[in-house]
């Protein structure tokens, strides 16, 4: 697997980031600090990391399936992987700008989880019986709203992500999976172009275009992985590889049932939130998520490893 692709697509974030961050400013496509406790941060800032990202993907994408020969057999695959990507973040850009209904998003997200799925039914990837049909939806649409919930940090919904991307790198070089190699090699290069832009303070959010975006793609590369993947320990060993977000997003939903909230409204008592409440600063949550996230991610590709090689 070439480098010279990622460490392209680093160097094209880490160059556009400051030129869409001016762009969004211009077109007031930013958020506003208010009087609500759900924003933390005290000036306006860009909310379109998502841009940064959607435009590496197609890039570094378009790249391997041009320059590449193993690429070729993957053709449909990236294909619709692309034009979910496009749906997440399209509907994640408009709720940027102007906010969307619930139901309107998860409509959205829910269509992208369906192609994905559908994909993986076509190319053998996921089993026919309905229960690997069922987790293949729920995995994709859950993802989506697991990495959307976790940003709500400075840094933090981009850094767990590069974290997991760099598993899934791993994870196909265990799997001789060239196509998990190369998304996750894209979006790794991507992710640390923006990443110092978006660290504390940060100086561009990835908006829900670019946390949904993240969601999709880390979900759509389980998919993508192996037919494999579906045996119960390869299954958790990614569920690992997911890690904190995936964590936060069950204890989430789980209490706002209890508490009769909405599912969709937002709160602060989000894991980061909690620690924050215990007086940590924003660096040193950031710092502890990441490494719990890192040990995640390890458990995983150890239980990947003891069951492949």
């Amino acid at each position: 697997m070439t480098r010279a692709i990622p460490i392209s697509m680093f160097l094209i974030a880490a160059g556009l980031t400051p030129i869409i961050r001016g762009w969004a400013r211009r077109c007031k496509i930013v958020d506003h600090p208010d009087e609500t406790a759900l924003k933390i941060h005290a000036e306006p800032v860009p909310l379109c990391g998502g841009v940064v990202l959607i435009i590496c993907l197609s890039i570094g994408l378009l790249a391997y399936t041009l320059i590449y020969p193993f690429a070729k057999p993957y053709l449909a695959q990236i294909a619709v992987t692309g034009i979910a990507s496009l749906f997440v973040f399209f509907v994640g850009f408009k709720d940027d700008q102007n906010g969307l209904r619930p139901c309107i998003r998860l409509g959205v997200h829910s269509l992208s989880a369906v192609l994905l799925t559908w994909m993986g039914l076509m190319s053998g990837l996921v089993p026919g019986h309905i229960i690997a049909v069922w987790i293949a939806f729920f995995l994709v649409t859950g993802s989506i709203n697991a990495w959307n919930f976790i940003d709500g940090m400075d840094g933090l919904c981009a850094s767990l992500a590069l974290i997991s991307a760099v598993g899934f790198l791993l994870s196909g070089y265990y799997l001789s999976n060239n196509i998990v190699m190369a998304v996750s090699a894209v979006l790794c290069g991507s992710l640390l172009g923006l990443l110092p832009y978006n660290l504390f303070p940060a100086r561009i959010f990835l908006g829900d275009s670019g946390s949904g975006l993240l969601g999709l793609l880390l979900s759509a590369m389980v998919i993508l992985a192996d037919p494999l993947v579906w045996s119960l320990k390869i299954l958790v060993a990614f569920m690992l590889l997911l890690g904190i977000p995936l964590v936060d997003f069950f204890v989430t939903v789980l209490r706002r049932m209890v508490r009769r909230q909405q599912l969709f409204k937002g709160d602060r008592d989000h894991i980061y939130d909690l620690l924050l409440k215990r007086g940590w600063s924003q660096p040193k949550v950031w710092a502890a998520l990441c490494l719990i996230q890192c040990l995640f991610v390890l458990a995983g590709l150890k239980i990947l490893s003891k069951t492949i090689l």
